[in-house]
């Protein structure tokens, strides 16, 4: 935050008016917008002082120093008028380095959109017709989310705990097919939707749906009333 700014800040904290201040420091109105907006960035160290009495606060405050540099009050005050603004000159060109270096490392990540509202059961499948009624489309920065995530689905059951409790929201990958052992949405024909391991048996043409909580007995069917919605990530 500029030293305008915080004049800004604290002038309206205060409730005061520009034409107050203005007045009070035998200004014109728009040198105060423009004290604030940072179009004059050089104050001189007697107009820093007099808006800092106005506005009831510190040179310090209006110039961004805080507690930590607390030290440095004491011999900032027991400096003459023209070592202040050699203090408040350089402070500022470092504030104004500091800023464009912040700027310059700054990266912005990209967003995308991502389906969120469905769920999905651990344990006893769901409807997931009905569900999709539910669904909202989300814009998300693509640091939050894995990289190929298409969506976002809620946890229903507690068939998958301790990895993936009741409540938990997991990402998913729309995919058809999964390797053997990984975690996957399921869509069971004429039953609804699941989440589960995947296990292949060839030799039978079934699909075996494990949980991971041990309570919960393995789910066997025909590979044809099967449909792999996607990869949990």
């Amino acid at each position: 935050m500029s030293v305008g700014e915080r004049m800004k800040q604290r002038r309206k904290e205060l409730g005061i008016s520009a034409d107050i201040v203005a007045k009070k420091l035998s200004v014109s109105r728009s040198t105060i917008f423009r004290y604030e907006k940072g179009d004059i960035e050089k104050l001189p160290t007697k107009i820093l002082d007099d808006i800092a009495d106005v506005l009831k606060t510190t040179p310090a405050y209006l110039m961004g120093w805080t507690d930590d540099t607390a030290d440095i009050l004491p011999i900032y005050k027991k400096l003459n008028k023209k070592r202040k603004n050699n203090v408040y000159v350089f402070a500022t060109k470092q504030l104004e380095e500091q800023q464009l270096v912040v700027e310059e490392n700054t990266i912005e990540f990209p967003t995308k959109e991502i389906l969120n509202g469905r769920s999905t059961a651990a344990g006893t499948p769901l409807d997931g017709d009905l569900q999709d009624e539910n669904t909202i489309t989300m814009i998300v920065s693509q640091r939050d989310i894995p990289k190929n995530a298409d969506e976002i689905v809620t946890i229903a059951g507690d068939s998958m705990e301790p990895d993936y409790k009741k409540g938990t929201q997991v990402f998913v990958h729309w995919q058809p097919e999964v390797e053997n052992g990984e975690v996957a949405i399921i869509a069971i024909a004429d039953e609804g939707v699941t989440c589960k391991k995947i296990h292949y048996d060839w030799e039978q043409g079934k699909i075996i749906l494990r949980s991971i909580n041990d309570k919960y007995a393995d789910m066997i069917y025909p590979m044809k009333n099967i449909r792999i919605i996607g990869k949990v990530l």
